[in-house]
């Protein structure tokens, strides 16, 4: 397989995510890979929807989803480190329940916070980096800092002083996909801008090799 997808944060945007999976099954009618780089939940509408589909990928393709910056507040918010970020998001998990926590926590679907307990924070194909906001070259694995991986913001121009290649998201940009020395930043805005931008990749090259856009309107509170 030598051509592969990458969907950075989509933030409860369902709709946008619907037409970017229409598009991509209609090209590969045989199946295909999809990397998610977190940020699934919080500010829009639908993010029960945007988790049941990243989920549940269906025949023929494989979904590798990664932690995002909000699916940790979720997790740590459920386990009682913290508030909830967005009401919207317990809105859309919990629509029939009272915003009082302890029914909050009851409500919640088990399979989803276990689902994100367990989301890996990076995935390597080849040379290439996949991560939610960083990846540093200077560590091993087994050294990586989470609060790095998922919270590090990088200027726009910021290289990515290695010989692998990071794509990442967690900054959006209007003017967005950036490309820097070593690095993409694949962070359009999809709920704020309404812009959705998913990388095409291939095996056989370290950067994107093209961008597909899929827009909509943009955020309204």
């Amino acid at each position: 397989m030598a051509r592969y997808y990458c969907i950075p944060d989509l933030h409860g945007r369902k709709d946008l995510l619907d037409k970017a999976l229409e598009a991509l099954y209609e090209q590969n009618p045989n199946g295909g890979k999809i990397v998610f780089l977190g940020d699934y939940i919080d500010r829009g509408d639908d993010s029960l929807g945007v988790v049941r589909t990243v989920m549940n990928p269906p025949e023929g393709w494989e979904f590798v989803c990664l932690m995002g910056n909000h699916e940790e507040m979720f997790v740590q918010a459920y386990m009682g480190m913290g508030q909830f970020y967005c009401p919207k998001t317990l809105q859309s998990f919990c629509p029939d329940v009272p915003l009082f926590r302890d029914q909050i926590v009851r409500a919640i679907p088990r399979d989803i916070v276990e689902w994100m307990k367990n989301l890996p924070m990076w995935h390597f194909v080849e040379s290439t980096i996949f991560a939610h906001a960083w990846y540093n070259p200077e560590l091993t694995e087994d050294q990586q800092q989470q609060n790095n991986v998922l919270w590090e913001r990088l200027a726009d121009h910021e290289p990515y002083p290695d010989d692998k290649y990071l794509v990442h998201g967690h900054t959006p940009r209007r003017h967005g996909p950036v490309e820097a020395y070593g690095r993409t930043n694949l962070d359009c805005g999809a709920v704020f801008y309404g812009r959705l931008v998913v990388a095409v990749m291939s095996t056989e090259r370290l950067a994107p090799t093209g961008f597909l856009e899929f827009k909509g309107e943009p955020w309204r509170d």
